[in-house]
């Protein structure tokens, strides 16, 4: 629109602003030889591509160590097994109230479940892991490799 309206009065086009591109097209149709335009090179995001890039890389070599270490991915394992089957998540989801009427913990029936129960199932599965984790590094400290089948 502002195109068309340019063609009949200059002075409204250098007022309003133009593109390159529509205005070599429109300028193409009252010509009889088509006006040439090519877009730039646009250097900024070339340049922003390249610091990204390399950016990326230098942060990949410093934080690959630590994503390949193989007790930190046993630590967030054994973390996020302890939330989902201490039902946690079927708390959260459905919002239910941190105990029953009385004081209760637990809650009736199978589908059922209050947010002070999965405090103390979590703690349980806690203590079961670290009692197993304690006797499977005393096993290995005492020589007992022979009992274990990963060593």
């Amino acid at each position: 629109m502002v195109l068309l309206s340019c063609v009949t009065d200059l002075s409204r086009c250098h007022n309003s602003g133009f593109d390159a591109g529509p205005l070599a097209e429109v300028l193409s149709k009252f010509t009889p030889i088509p006006v040439p335009y090519k877009d730039p090179i646009d250097w900024a995001r070339m340049a922003v591509t390249a610091i990204g890039i390399l950016g990326a890389a230098l942060i990949l070599r410093f934080i690959s160590p630590i994503v390949q270490n193989r007790w930190l991915w046993a630590v967030f394992t054994v973390a996020t097994m302890l939330v989902m089957t201490s039902g946690f998540m079927f708390v959260r989801i459905r919002g239910v109230p941190y105990t029953g009427g009385n004081g209760q913990w637990v809650a009736a029936g199978y589908s059922n479940q209050y947010g002070q129960e999965v405090q103390a199932v979590a703690f349980i599965c806690k203590q079961s892991l670290f009692c197993h984790t304690f006797v499977l590094l005393k096993l290995l400290k005492m020589g007992f490799c022979h009992l274990l089948s990963s060593c």
